[in-house]
């Protein structure tokens, strides 16, 4: 079998026990609040989760940084320097640069190994959506594909990692440039919560809104219902520290389908910062995105 280790970044959110199941090397990003840097490291938390959205909670700001290209060849080289390939399962492009660090980093080691085999992949994906896509992977480099069969079954499932979310607060995606001030006010003054998809691009599209947080979340489990292309499936919720609703989705999913496994951890401080404490995400494989 062909040797070959599949990495990925944390704004897969991946959880580490799944990190380390799965055999995947995590690529951290950076954030600070308080003017104190962290690494958003899943194996290796100098801030919890929990603290990161207290202090979210508190008015502190977050701000994050992507992956710079030298940090990609650092994790990367040792991998090569042992003789074994990699294949990159990266971050949306159309939310952050760290993508492109990971192709630069790439092409730059790729003459230094010409006997190695460096790929990296544009997932269009976010967050557990990513994670979801590296639990396939997983499953299919276990069946022996070898790493470019694996990367071209990657490219042909993208178009099918559904991402569907809803946030409490429309402030932190004002901050983003995602809605106006006038939305972002009128949507507090209204109860108005946003449906939010990730097109097959990778960008982020508002799709619609709805009265108050049960309707959204209700609405989050009718796309899964509407779309999935097998009701026994996995699928991945992931929370901003809004784990009761996290659990009050997977009751209702599990009332409408015969879902087997449904995974549920916290969206990671980097895509928190954006989306604020209780936004809600749910990820699954869809006839279409």
């Amino acid at each position: 079998m062909q040797d070959y280790v599949l990495f990925t970044d944390s704004c897969s959110d991946i959880p580490a026990d799944l990190a380390q199941e799965f055999g995947v090397i995590v690529v951290p990003l950076q954030f600070s609040i308080d003017g104190q840097d962290y690494y958003d490291d899943p194996l290796n938390r100098d801030l919890s989760q929990e603290d990161f959205y207290a202090k979210m909670r508190q008015g502190h700001r977050a701000i994050t940084a992507q992956v710079t290209t030298p940090s990609f060849v650092e994790m990367f080289e040792p991998v090569l320097q042992r003789g074994q390939d990699l294949l990159y399962l990266g971050f949306s492009s159309k939310i952050s640069g760290t993508y492109s660090s990971s192709y630069i980093a790439a092409q730059e080691l790729a003459p230094k190994y010409p006997d190695r085999t460096i790929l990296t992949i544009d997932t269009k994906t976010a967050s557990t959506g990513l994670t979801l896509l590296l639990d396939l992977a997983h499953q299919q480099k276990k069946q022996g594909k070898t790493i470019q069969e694996l990367y071209d079954w990657v490219l042909a499932q993208l178009p099918h990692i559904s991402h569907w979310f809803t946030v409490d607060d429309l402030i932190y995606l004002k901050r983003g440039g995602r809605v106006s001030s006038f939305e972002a006010v009128i949507g507090k003054t209204l109860n108005i919560k946003p449906i939010i998809h990730v097109d097959n691009e990778g960008a982020l599209i508002p799709v619609g809104k709805v009265r108050g947080r049960r309707q959204s979340l209700d609405t989050l489990v009718r796309k899964v219902v509407d779309f999935c292309v097998d009701p026994t499936q996995p699928v991945y919720i992931a929370h901003a520290d809004a784990y009761e609703d996290a659990l009050a989705m997977e009751k209702s999913l599990r009332a409408c389908l015969p879902v087997q496994d449904v995974h549920i951890d916290y969206i990671g401080p980097v895509i928190g910062a954006h989306v604020g404490p209780g936004a809600v995400t749910l990820f699954f494989v869809g006839k279409e995105r």
